[in-house]
């Protein structure tokens, strides 16, 4: 995984990321790992608008912008992170 984005606006936290899946894979598997993906996050995340976007693995990672849950979740103490560049 790479290029994690978050934002707030209003109670709703807006949530973006690339896999880097392997680059034969099949379509109907890439879309489950990234709906198992957006799950995930729902269920850490209730309310939050997740973007999952598949990239093949030859390509690389374009940033790395990796943040913890506690700078996601104000209940964990953090405010909520905005990734550089979104």
């Amino acid at each position: 995984m790479h290029g994690l984005r978050t934002r707030h606006s209003g109670q709703l936290l807006f949530v973006q990321l690339h896999l880097e899946l392997e680059d034969q894979m099949p379509l109907m598997t890439a879309h489950r790992i990234a709906l198992d993906a957006e799950a995930a996050n729902r269920a850490t995340y209730p309310h939050c608008d997740i973007t999952v976007h598949q990239a093949p693995a030859s390509l690389g990672a374009e940033t790395q912008d990796i943040v913890d849950d506690e700078d996601l979740n104000p209940a964990l103490g953090g405010a909520g992170r905005v990734a550089s560049g979104w």
